[in-house]
């Protein structure tokens, strides 16, 4: 029989498979496609095709918002880099500020 693991998270995981647009930010950001696999209240899963070292700062568009974090795990996972990502701060209907910065 496999040996069970307690389930160390403090928060639980909600499944979410929504595309993003995610910026490696740097002295020379680059933006690559991404999938959010599921979030909690303090951060995120995110499938890109790319590798992103641990510590990269990245922001991540979608879901009308913006969203800052830290990449805290980067893993290979079949054909894909799995990203933990802690999140730091997140803009809300972004879509309707970047509208409002146009005026």
């Amino acid at each position: 029989m496999a040996p069970r693991f307690a389930e160390r998270r403090a928060r639980p995981r909600i499944p979410v498979d929504q595309s993003v647009s995610v910026t490696i930010l740097g002295p020379s950001p680059e933006t690559v496609p991404g999938t959010v696999a599921d979030v909690s209240g303090s951060g995120l899963r995110l499938i890109v095709t790319q590798s992103v070292p641990v510590s990269a700062l990245i922001r991540i568009d979608g879901f009308g918002s913006m969203l800052l974090g830290e990449v805290c795990r980067s893993q290979w996972i079949a054909d894909a880099w799995h990203l933990g990502v802690i999140l730091e701060h997140v803009l809300e209907n972004a879509d309707e500020f970047a509208a409002i910065a146009a005026f």
